[in-house]
């Protein structure tokens, strides 16, 4: 069953991504040199199997960084071996901001086949996309997730790191992964909240960067590839 999305608006992510710090030194410059930040919910393992046309379209239009691009996937937690929260979600960024559809659905992942979850996705998004109808699994990818919040602004932090990407074929026998040594920590907050980026990005150690891990991955997984 698929549940009705909820109502989002555009907001900012901005990303940072470094291949040096670990995750805890990130942490440990959020919580002890900001004074801004504390931890919130729990840390979780996120897992995200990313969708594309059959002609990788969604790649390009990442890749090169258009101002309007989109991103499907099917999104699910972890936490101690129990998976929940799945949902489908359309990312749509136009230019620097972005908003998500999110549908979610209380259908067991473990229940469904990739072909079913496939049907799923496409019949779920045909109202959306007028290319709906061809969408293919293209990469699964996985990782850890800790979540920060602003106790000044309203502005949400999270650190990703341990990042695993794989072919839906290596997923489907054993998930043989490839691993990137990098943390990406995201700042997520609302277009009128802008004015305070600069005030927080001073506590960061990190460089804004384009971190997109659908690109990370197609080009780990594929790197042979010429599209």
């Amino acid at each position: 069953m698929i549940l009705n999305p909820p109502q989002t608006a555009y907001r900012y992510e901005r990303k940072y991504l470094s291949n040096l710090a670990s995750p805890w030194q990130i942490e440990k410059s959020i919580l002890l040199q900001s004074n801004m930040f504390s931890p919130v919910f729990y840390p979780r393992e996120v897992w995200s199997l990313y969708f594309d046309t059959p002609t990788k379209e969604y790649f390009q239009q990442n890749l090169l960084g258009h101002q309007r691009r989109i991103k499907i996937r099917v999104r699910w937690y972890e936490h101690h071996g129990q998976l929940d929260n799945f949902q489908i979600e359309i990312k749509q960024r136009l230019g620097e901001v972005l908003k998500k559809i999110i549908y979610p659905f209380n259908i067991k992942i473990t229940s469904l086949t990739l072909s079913n979850l496939t049907s799923l996705v496409q019949e779920q998004l045909e109202s959306h996309l007028p290319e709906s109808k061809v969408l293919l699994p293209a990469i699964v990818n996985h990782y850890q997730r800790r979540y920060y919040i602003s106790n000044q602004v309203p502005y949400r932090l999270t650190i990703d790191s341990d990042l695993k990407f794989a072919t839906i074929d290596s997923w489907q026998q054993n998930y043989d992964t490839h691993q990137l040594p990098f943390t990406i920590l995201e700042a997520k907050y609302a277009i009128e909240q802008d004015l305070y980026l600069g005030k927080i990005s001073q506590k960061i150690p990190l460089q804004i960067s384009r971190s997109s891990k659908f690109v990370m991955g197609m080009q780990q997984c594929f790197p042979n590839n010429v599209y």
